[in-house]
């Protein structure tokens, strides 16, 4: 992604696809959410056998106008945890979820990192495929096309939301003056 985004210089990246729900997070199969932002998570972090280093980055925002525009299309606003590998434990699940994440996805850090590397504007639109934990792996095959499908509609229907944002960024900056 790193290198995509180097070699590409979008003005914007938008990250579409599926996410599990944590059982705490309420939300239904196909929902689409809005990444608020991204935690890097580890069971063994998690259930308090390791630790993280201090200078490894554990954290990652999106762009707030780009958030606002998925959520004023319809998006719920959330937080993600990236875990390493999918979450198949109900009871890690649960000590994820403590954590303060709504979702788990696991690309979403990479993504939102790569962006911040290249000062690319980034945001996350995902659909509810499944919930986190034991029976996650079969609700995600079964659900996984249909939720994408409702990824991809809301994104299509916030084009004009994220456009404008990108628009009125531009503007600003154009004005301020530290630019003249």
């Amino acid at each position: 992604m790193t290198q995509c985004v180097a070699r590409h210089r979008p003005d914007a990246a938008l990250l579409v696809g599926t996410c599990g729900a944590f059982g705490t997070a309420a939300l239904l199969l196909g929902a689409v959410v809005a990444g608020e932002g991204v935690r890097l998570a580890d069971a063994t972090v998690a259930l308090g056998t390791a630790a993280l280093p201090e200078p490894m980055p554990s954290h990652a925002t999106f762009d707030v106008a780009l958030h606002d525009a998925l959520v004023a299309t319809g998006a719920r606003s959330v937080r993600i945890a990236n875990t390493l590998g999918i979450t198949s434990d109900d009871e890690l699940a649960t000590r994820l979820a403590a954590g303060g994440s709504d979702v788990e996805h696991l690309e979403a850090f990479a993504f939102a990192r790569a962006c911040a590397r290249e000062g690319v504007p980034c945001a996350a639109a995902l659909a509810v495929a499944n919930a986190v934990g034991s029976r996650g792996r079969a609700e995600w095959l079964a659900g996984h096309v249909a939720a994408s499908a409702s990824a991809a509609d809301l994104a299509y229907d916030a084009l004009d939301a994220i456009a404008s944002a990108l628009a009125l960024r531009s503007s600003t900056r154009a004005r301020s003056p530290e630019r003249a």
